[in-house]
């Protein structure tokens, strides 16, 4: 037995410990993460995961369109300018973060990802999109947020699968007006633009759940916003709303509402009446005591800030 052992071991020895006695773990190529372009270029037939996370490069090695089979890439903390027109190539890309970079633009191949899922591109220079955004199909999360875009495109209407748009602390003053045609949006954070109105077809996004509009320069809010019936939490925090429609009363989700830094002077009576809102916050509006003595005994069970 003991010599059965010792032939095993000397024949793992001899084989580069690649034999089953050894216990090596095998090397699976598509589960691996390579940390370099030319790394993974050594097994580009397999390699679907890539990080270049914080490797300080300014220029990515425009091989990577080499590496067809790229389902997940990571990009974040360089000190990119461009992306090479190379990075078309990766058809089969799912995830790409490319967050904290210096990028004005994007290449027009970018859309050639067409089974992209999730895009992070917050944090770099970025003031507009490619129009080739209308083939991102499957897009599910975009995050734009912390670049230099004034204004949203109307290609980006298009995202049929969109369900997160992050695009704070940009210098928005607009929105598209087919904004509406984004059906499947259930959260979408504008906070930290210079939004003074919304478009007419804003209320069409009914399944949105969570709705940050907070520090632009809104003076209202949308009359029909009853409309959007999935709404649990509205944030208009540090805006100019003079009034508040009595349409959100019709709002049976809605569970916080972030007044906070408004001009508001009144309450709309309906709001009297919400029983399921858990959370108002009324901190720096010119509301009187007594409304808001009427309102806490109106709400007995809701979190009143004021």
């Amino acid at each position: 037995m003991k010599l059965k052992y010792y032939l095993s071991a000397t024949i793992a020895f001899l084989l580069g410990g690649y034999c089953l006695h050894a216990q090596q773990p095998a090397f699976d190529c598509t589960k691996s993460t390579f940390r370099s372009v030319n790394e993974a270029l050594k097994f580009k037939d397999c390699a679907t995961i890539l990080s270049l996370r914080i490797v300080k490069d300014e220029v990515l090695n425009p091989e990577i369109g080499q590496l067809v089979h790229l389902e997940t890439v990571d990009l974040q903390k360089n000190s990119y300018r461009f992306l090479p027109e190379s990075v078309g190539a990766l058809v089969q890309l799912k995830s790409m973060i490319i967050s904290y970079n210096h990028l004005k633009k994007l290449p027009e191949a970018v859309g050639n990802w067409k089974q992209i899922e999730f895009l992070q591109l917050d944090n770099n220079g970025l003031s507009d999109l490619p129009l080739s955004i209308t083939a991102w199909k499957h897009l599910k999360t975009l995050d734009l947020s912390w670049n230099n875009f004034s204004s949203l495109q109307t290609e980006i209407t298009t995202l049929k699968s969109i369900r997160l748009l992050e695009a704070s602390h940009n210098g928005l003053l607009n929105l598209p007006e087919q904004i509406g045609k984004l059906t499947t949006l259930e959260e979408l954070d504008l906070t930290f633009n210079k939004l003074k109105v919304l478009p007419k077809s804003f209320t069409r996004l009914n399944r949105l759940n969570s709705l940050d509009l907070g520090d632009n320069q809104l003076e209202a809010l949308p009359e029909n916003i009853h409309q959007m019936k999935a709404l649990k939490s509205i944030n208009v925090n540090n805006n100019r709303l003079r009034t508040l429609p009595a349409s959100v009363a019709k709002l049976k989700s809605l569970e916080s509402l972030y007044l906070s830094n408004n001009q508001l002077q009144s309450l709309p009576e309906s709001l009297f009446g919400m029983q399921h809102l858990r959370n108002i916050i009324l901190v720096g509006n010119p509301i009187s005591k007594e409304t808001i003595e009427r309102l806490k005994k109106a709400l007995p069970n809701t979190n009143i800030v004021f």
